[in-house]
C-alpha cells in the first residue's frame, strides 16, 4: 500500500535532482562559452551569448577588454519564473555575483545572459561603520592613506560623521578594480574606486572617493579625494544642501 507513495517520492527526488543538475549544467556551459569567447575575442559569439543593445554593439571592444582575465565560478543555479535561470557565482574567485539567463533560440547555446552583476561593495559600508565607531586602524586599512592622512585621521573622522554614502551601481574597471557610482549626502553624485588589498578586512581598499567636477558636460571627470581637501569638500556639501533646501522652499539657517 505504501509502494505508490514511496515510488512518487523517489520520482520527485530524481526529477528535482535532474532539474537542479540541468540548471547547473546550462549555466556552466554558458559561462564557459562566454569566457572562451572573451579570451578569443569572438564578437559574434559574445553578442549571441549576452543580451545586448545598440550601444553594446558599438562598444563590444570595450566590453571585451573589461572582462578579459576575469573568471566565474558557478555556485548554484535554479529555475525561476518565466523559465529563466538564476545563478549565484564567484567573480574572480572571491567576489559574490549573480547571473540571470533566459531562453534565446538565436543563441548557439539556446540561452542568453540577461543580467551579470556583483554585490555592492562592502568596503563602503565597513568604511562608514568605522567612521561612526572611530576605529582608526580599520579606517586606515579601508582607505588608501599617506603619512599626512594618518596624522589627520581625527579630523578626517570628524568631517565624515553622519555623512551618508549611498551606493547606486558597481562595475569592474580595466585594472581589476571596482568603480562605483554613489550619492553623497543623498543628493550629490560621486564616485568610489577600489583596488584589491590583502591587508584590508574586506580584501579591498578605497583609492578614490570624489564628487563630480563642476562644468564637466561631455565627459565626466572625477576629482581624486584627499584628506587634505576635507575642508573644501565639506563646505561644498554644506552649500549644495543649503541651496537645495532654498530651492525647495524649506531653508533653515544652520546654527
Amino acid at each position: 500500500m505504501h509502494l505508490p507513495i514511496l515510488l512518487f517520492l523517489f520520482l520527485g527526488i530524481v526529477v528535482s535532482g535532474e532539474a537542479r543538475e540541468s540548471a547547473m549544467g546550462i549555466v556552466g556551459y554558458q559561462v564557459a562559452k562566454f569566457v572562451d569567447a572573451m579570451h578569443l575575442k569572438k564578437k559574434d559569439v559574445i553578442l549571441q551569448l549576452f543580451n545586448t543593445t545598440a550601444d553594446d554593439l558599438k562598444n563590444v571592444d570595450e566590453f571585451m577588454e573589461k572582462f578579459q582575465r576575469i573568471g566565474f565560478t558557478v555556485l548554484s543555479a535554479k529555475f525561476i519564473n518565466n523559465g529563466k535561470i538564476e545563478s549565484d557565482v564567484l567573480v574572480s574567485g572571491n567576489i559574490p555575483g549573480k547571473i540571470v539567463m533566459s531562453k534565446s533560440p538565436g543563441s548557439l547555446t539556446g540561452w542568453k545572459i540577461t543580467q551579470l552583476g556583483i554585490e555592492k561593495p562592502k568596503s563602503v559600508t565597513k568604511f562608514l561603520d568605522a567612521i561612526n565607531l572611530k576605529k582608526k586602524d580599520v579606517i586606515l586599512k579601508l582607505f588608501n592613506t599617506t603619512a599626512d592622512d594618518q596624522k589627520n585621521v581625527d579630523q578626517f573622522m570628524e568631517r565624515f560623521q553622519g555623512l551618508p554614502i549611498t551606493v547606486q551601481s558597481a562595475m569592474f574597471n580595466n585594472n581589476g578594480g571596482i568603480e562605483s557610482n554613489v550619492l553623497i549626502a543623498e543628493k550629490i553624485p560621486g564616485k568610489v574606486v577600489m583596488t584589491k588589498s590583502p591587508a584590508s578586512p574586506t580584501g579591498w581598499m578605497i583609492t578614490q572617493l570624489g564628487v563630480e567636477k563642476p562644468g564637466s558636460d561631455e565627459k565626466r571627470n572625477w576629482s581624486k579625494f584627499s584628506m587634505c581637501w576635507i575642508g573644501l569638500f565639506w563646505c561644498a556639501i554644506e552649500l549644495m544642501v543649503d541651496w537645495g533646501d532654498a530651492m525647495n522652499g524649506r531653508y533653515y539657517p544652520r546654527g
